[in-house]
C-alpha cells in the first residue's frame, strides 16, 4: 500500500470531520430558555448564581438539580435563565455530542 495514499486519505477524513464539527456548532447556534415570574423587561446586572449542568448523549441524559431557595439564601429567584452559549456547543461538538453541557444563571431578588 502506498503510503502517501494512506496520508491523504487521513487528510481528508480529518479535514471533513472537522468541517462537520464546526459546521454543527455553527447551526446549533445559542439558546436561551428564560423564566420569570412577570414579563417586564430582562434583567441586565450579573447572576447571582451560575453554574454549568452536565447532559450527555446530545443532551437527552441528564437530570440537574438546583435549589433556587438554597441558591438565593430564602428569597425567591427573579429570572432564572438556562442557557447554551458558544463554548458549551464547541465542547459539546469537540465530544462528538457525547458530553452537552448547559449553562443555568440565577437571579435572585434583592
Amino acid at each position: 500500500m502506498n503510503c502517501a495514499k494512506c496520508g491523504r486519505r487521513l487528510y481528508v477524513i480529518f479535514h471533513y470531520s472537522l468541517s462537520f464539527l464546526l459546521m454543527a456548532t455553527l447551526l446549533l447556534g445559542c439558546s436561551t430558555l428564560q423564566l420569570k415570574p412577570k414579563a417586564d423587561a430582562a434583567i441586565v446586572r450579573p447572576p447571582d448564581y451560575e453554574e454549568t449542568a452536565n447532559y450527555y448523549l446530545f443532551g437527552l441524559v441528564g437530570k440537574p438539580y438546583f435549589d433556587v431557595y438554597e441558591v438565593c439564601h430564602g428569597r425567591p429567584a427573579e429570572q432564572i435563565q438556562s442557557v447554551y452559549m458558544v463554548s458549551d456547543l464547541a465542547i459539546a461538538a469537540s465530544t462528538l455530542f457525547l458530553y452537552f453541557p448547559k449553562t443555568v444563571r440565577v437571579w435572585c431578588k434583592e
